[in-house]
């Protein structure tokens, strides 16, 4: 009995020992060979991930390759940007990408189609996540951004404005129509108020009105229609409302707006941060659907606001994809909440804190697929000619140098110039 109870004991031993030999020549538990992995994004973004890729990822080292940053400690001259960008770029070869798409700025560029990845590794993505997937598969049949963080175009109303001028605040669904006599009214009763704003440039608001809330559309038959009758009606009312005064103070477009004497506010849904660090709550403002024409079906959609992508051709495509699939999990939303790395939200209900603020608002299933925009779109030299007659004119204009009517004009000739010429337009 004493002899059995010896062999059995030797035995466990011999099985340890061996265990520990496999291990050492890497036939057990394998420690993870160390890396260093080329990320292309802002050294000022990423940095704030890497404690908590850190933690995750103790193997991989990061070398941030920030572009614009690079640029400029080169001395690269203005107009010399875009190609010494591309440059950079297919210089480094970078595995991973955040919020610096290379696609954007390099045609054709080799992304990582990520869609067979969650397939393959059973990822369970939760609803925020499956439209931005789905409006991505949609348009391009495959997935080659993801993002642990979103955001969304809202509506935010002053209720505090409009109780102080004691008028009647909007509800939701309105017309475009309603949406300025409600904001024009705050303008009538106070005139240092502003009724609205809009958180874009006053040209590209001009464009994303006109697509997303009226349902016009820009180009259609390969013709550019920015000047016909109701693009000339909403420019009109735009001018007057916002944009002369913008241009005459040359306003900045900012993130942060002070909106303290602002009835409504078109913008970014992450607005709410600042909300809540004012110590406001929904007595305070309201976010609702954005206006819109009746007859339209479009609602906004949520949208990537930190875009995560993958080089296609990389060595350590499959460690990036590691890293992607983690960000977008609920263990990393909890750290991202919580650390507030993104001006967005996260993806996971249970992790936005919006103190009293209705989810619904943010959680909404938009339609963007359904959208009116072309498919074609202008080349970036007719864009250009586009864009610097509306500045030129209508600065004049807001300067008492030109009347509108002179303005239009010379926007009318860009425009007819632009349309007679075919090669102008392509697919986009």
């Amino acid at each position: 009995m004493k002899s059995a109870k010896f062999n059995w004991f030797s035995a466990l031993l011999l099985l340890a020992l061996l265990l520990q030999g496999c291990s050492a020549i890497g036939i057990g538990k394998e420690e993870k060979k160390e890396i260093t992995m080329k990320v292309l994004a802002s050294s000022q973004d990423f940095p704030l991930y890497m404690p908590l890729l850190n933690e995750k990822f103790p193997h991989i080292s990061f070398q941030v390759i920030d572009v614009y940053r690079q640029m400029v400690k080169e001395e690269i001259e203005l107009d010399k940007w875009d190609e010494r960008l591309v440059e950079i770029i297919e210089e480094e070869k970078p595995d991973f990408h955040m919020n610096m798409p290379p696609d954007y700025y390099i045609e054709d560029y080799p992304l990582l189609d990520m869609a067979p990845l969650l397939t393959r590794d059973r990822v369970e993505l939760n609803d925020i996540q499956k439209q931005f997937t789905e409006s991505q598969l949609n348009a391009k049949s495959k997935l080659t951004a993801l993002s642990p963080t979103f955001d969304r175009e809202l509506l935010f109303v002053n209720r505090k404005l409009y109780r102080e001028l004691g008028i009647t605040e909007p509800t939701s669904p309105m017309t475009w129509d309603q949406f300025r006599q409600s904001a024009l009214a705050i303008q009538a009763k106070d005139s240092s108020a502003t009724g609205y704003k809009i958180n874009r440039d006053w040209y590209y608001s001009y464009s994303w009105v006109g697509e997303n809330i009226l349902g016009l559309q820009r180009i259609e038959n390969n013709q550019l229609m920015i000047n016909n009758i109701e693009w000339r009606q909403l420019f009109e009312q735009l001018f007057e409302d916002t944009f002369k005064n913008t241009i005459k103070s040359q306003q900045m477009i900012t993130n942060n707006p002070n909106l303290t004497r602002t009835g409504l506010y078109i913008g970014r849904a992450s607005y709410l941060k600042n909300i809540l660090k004012n110590n406001e709550t929904s007595d305070d403002w309201a976010l609702i659907e954005l206006p819109k024409d009746p007859s339209s079906q479009w609602s906004s959609s949520v949208y990537t606001s930190t875009r995560l992508s993958i080089h296609a051709e990389s060595t350590y495509s499959e460690e990036a994809w590691d890293i992607v699939k983690y960000l977008m999990s609920k263990d990393a939303a909890e750290r991202i909440a919580s650390d507030n790395l993104a001006e967005g939200f996260v993806t996971y209900s249970e992790h936005l804190d919006i103190g009293d603020f209705p989810l619904d608002p943010l959680l909404a299933t938009g339609s963007s697929g359904t959208m009116s925009m072309s498919a074609v779109q202008l080349i970036q030299p007719a864009e250009q000619a586009l864009v610097d007659v509306f500045r030129t004119q209508f600065e004049a204009v807001s300067m008492g140098i030109f009347s509108f009517d002179q303005a239009w004009e010379a926007v009318d000739k860009v425009v007819q110039d632009i349309n007679s010429k075919p090669d102008n337009f392509v697919n986009s």
